[in-house]
């Protein structure tokens, strides 16, 4: 997968929706192609992406699990669960919470957007430990925090990470996808902790419950580790 392609395919989350549902066959060559033909480069260490998890809301996808984000495609998010590669997004605007008077985000019929979550990576080459250490880069906030542990805030600095096309193709046998892990809540406290989140919605909680049961055990889950 080129550069260009990658920005292709991330610019247009639409085109992976069918029948409210992620297209499986579209996703799977994008999860594939970023697990055998990207990597992300920090400086001279290459890391192979091994686990990851999708995440699009659109009005015929109401995955309300999404993060909101207003963002380019191809832009890392920062997020409480770790770091996305994000998909073109957009929001409803902003506005002001009517209880907090926070400025959060407007969730309209036109809202689109989500990303890619980053939940393990393994380094190309050994990383240089001290003897007898190990080091795990399997979970989301793992991987979030070894990728972006350092680099200047001052100068230009070739150690922030990059996504890129690699050298070489990984070989693998992709496996099928499995459900995405982590959302311990019942839906009707769920989904009221993710409206909190929203200034205002075009949608009210009673709407949004069951869209939430029907993505939360969705397939969208695609990993290289045994689970």
């Amino acid at each position: 997968m080129t550069a260009d392609q990658l920005k292709t395919a991330l610019e247009n989350p639409k085109r992976l929706v069918k029948d409210n549902l992620l297209d499986k066959d579209e996703c799977f060559k994008l999860a594939r192609a970023l697990m055998t033909e990207c990597w992300i480069r920090k400086g001279t260490q290459h890391y192979w992406i091994t686990d990851l998890e999708f995440y699009i809301y659109t009005d015929n996808h109401r995955d309300i699990i999404t993060y909101p984000r207003e963002c380019p495609a191809g832009t890392w998010f920062f997020h409480d669960s770790g770091v996305d590669i994000a998909f073109e997004s957009k929001v409803g605007g902003y506005g002001t919470h009517s209880r907090n008077k926070k400025c959060l985000p407007i969730l309209t019929e036109d809202s689109i957007f989500g990303g890619i979550l980053i939940r393990g990576i393994e380094p190309e080459e050994p990383l240089q430990l001290p003897e007898g250490a190990i080091v795990k880069l399997d979970g989301p906030k793992k991987a979030c925090f070894h990728l972006f542990d350092q680099f200047s805030a001052i100068a230009q600095d070739d150690s922030i990470p990059r996504l890129e096309p690699s050298t070489v193709k990984k070989e693998i046998v992709m496996p099928e996808p499995i459900a995405r892990e982590g959302f311990p809540e019942t839906a009707e406290d769920k989904v009221k902790s993710i409206l909190s989140n929203y200034s205002a919605s075009y949608l009210t909680q009673e709407e949004l419950i069951p869209e939430y049961r029907q993505y939360f055990g969705a397939k969208y889950h695609y990993t290289l580790y045994s689970k």
